[in-house]
């Protein structure tokens, strides 16, 4: 395999690529970071005051739990705003876009993936990172915010757009990994090497999900205040307290006030029994 010599000095160059790729997003994403931090969390804060009972206040441990992309799928807060329906569909677009992307790979690197090429090795390991980075960045393009934006939103028109929209998006980015990876084929190349490409397509994703997503969740709790995740009822203003009443009494202020209530009272011989009403019965 002599014509294929040639590539195996690629793996290195995707490590030296991979490497550079992981300084400029994380040092841009942390600058970022500082720079917007103070003003994100001041709309946060802004938002939860607003709609109280619409933001459920989370310590870390929850919010890796209940916001991570794929665990969150049947870990996430009661009445969350986007459901088990809304996650499933985003972690379905996120396996077309690596699907994709490793389509890609192996469209501009065929001998790379050619048949008698090792299914398994460092090479693949890189492209598995380096996938697993720009997916961050293909998940954006195709508009995954966005999507996951009116998923949870309340609005009774916007949440059924978004999931037609989020179906067709899946279905499109399958097509369009279909296509990629048929195109050697169709121009009579040789066998796709099935091992390398679903090599690349699970190692992306288990980067993603093993590093990425709680890397990302970890930043955006410490700098940029991420610490309440949307509900669609039964929230606490999004601090990490007893759930907002119906009635927006402050629970701790009643017990404040009933002792002094009491105090104040005159003292009778005969004081009929008078039972104090729960705010939450309202």
């Amino acid at each position: 395999n002599a014509e294929y010599m040639g590539y195996d000095s690629p793996s290195a160059s995707s490590g030296a690529t991979v490497s550079l790729v992981l300084v400029y997003i994380g040092g841009g994403s942390m600058l970022l970071a500082l720079v917007m931090g103070s003003f994100v969390r001041r709309r946060q804060r802004e938002r939860w005051m607003k709609e109280p009972e619409l933001w459920l206040g989370r310590s870390l441990d929850q919010m890796l739990l209940n916001t991570h992309p794929l665990i969150g799928i049947v870990s996430h807060a009661p009445h969350d705003a986007l459901g088990f329906a809304g996650r499933l569909l985003l972690v379905a677009i996120k396996f077309a876009a690596q699907m994709l992307l490793a389509g890609l790979f192996e469209l501009f690197r065929p001998n790379s993936f050619h048949a008698s090429r090792s299914g398994v090795d460092k090479e693949r390991v890189a492209d598995a990172a380096l996938a697993a980075l720009l997916g961050q960045l293909l998940l954006v393009a195709v508009g995954a915010p966005l999507l996951g934006m009116g998923l949870r939103s309340k609005n009774p028109v916007v949440r059924p757009l978004a999931l037609v929209g989020g179906v067709v998006s899946a279905l499109l980015l399958v097509a369009a990994a279909a296509v990629v990876i048929q195109v050697p084929r169709a121009a009579g190349k040789t066998p796709l090497n099935w091992r390398a490409l679903a090599f690349v397509v699970g190692g992306s994703l288990v980067f993603s999900w093993l590093v990425i997503a709680p890397l990302m969740i970890v930043v955006a709790y410490f700098v940029l205040g991420a610490r309440a995740v949307r509900v669609r009822s039964g929230g606490n203003g999004g601090a990490s307290g007893p759930k907002v009443a119906p009635s927006k009494l402050d629970p701790d202020a009643i017990e404040l006030a009933a002792p002094a209530q009491a105090s104040a009272a005159p003292t009778t011989t005969a004081t009929p029994s008078v039972a104090l009403a729960d705010p939450n019965d309202f």
